[in-house]
């Protein structure tokens, strides 16, 4: 009788201390929300690279086009310009310097060297017409025997014109004045239709930008002559 008592003693003593050490079982409590799982350190960086994928996407807020109203007093002057004269010196071939007289919708251009058209053919002279987009070329030196006329390509003459940026500027400042080819110009800062931002040296007289630069490259109209030119120069001799 007393080895059973003992027994049945040592068996509830045992399962009283069992009970005593085991882990309570994590429950959520009714109407509690579960604890949520946290992000791994690869998945927070790739939320963050989705992030500033989604804000590089969005369209950047374009800068105000603004004209100053001096900008805008500067570039009127251009409406005087009837003709000009210049020698041109731009891409390409910045070492070339074309002698180019611009009328209008026409424009001749003289080239400092005589030009390859083909095997005992050459041309120094080209008319363009910008309306017809139409490039005729001539040997007018005198030391060619067959003087032409030569259809030549239109985009490989069709050099901007000083006019040509006035039509283009969607914002500008003036930023004072300075020396360019002994003619005083304004410094304008500016920004084109395209997003092209750079400086103008633009006559003070006339209005007509004498230097382009934006970025690297850089566009020259030198030894200007103002509303000089008469119809006969810049029309081809054969149908003069």
């Amino acid at each position: 009788m007393n080895t059973a008592c003992k027994a049945l003693s040592l068996l509830v003593l045992t399962m009283l201390l069992y009970g005593c050490t085991a882990e309570p079982s994590q429950t959520t409590p009714a109407g509690a929300s579960p604890e949520r799982e946290q992000a791994s350190p690869q998945q927070s960086q790739q939320g963050i690279q989705e992030q500033q994928t989604q804000q590089a996407q969005q369209p950047s807020q374009p800068k105000p086009q603004i004209i100053t109203e001096e900008a805008k007093a500067l570039f009127s002057k251009n409406s005087k310009i009837t003709s000009m004269r210049y020698l041109f010196h731009g891409p390409p071939n910045d070492a070339l310097a074309y002698d180019i007289t611009a009328a209008g919708t026409k424009r001749k251009i003289v080239s400092p060297k005589l030009i390859k058209l083909s095997d005992g053919v050459f041309y120094d002279v080209v008319y363009i017409d910008t309306v017809a987009k139409k490039a005729t070329a001539y040997c007018e030196s005198g030391s060619c025997t067959q003087p032409g006329p030569y259809d030549v390509d239109f985009s490989s003459y069709n050099f901007p014109t000083p006019a040509d940026f006035v039509s283009t500027v969607s914002s500008a400042e003036a930023k004072g004045t300075e020396l360019f080819e002994n003619r005083k110009v304004t410094v304008v800062q500016y920004q084109d239709k395209s997003g092209n931002e750079g400086t103008l040296l633009v006559d003070t007289t006339y209005g007509a930008p004498l230097k382009v630069s934006f970025g690297s490259t850089k566009y020259e109209y030198r030894n200007p002559s103002f509303n000089t030119a008469s119809e006969g120069e810049i029309t081809p001799k054969s149908l003069t």
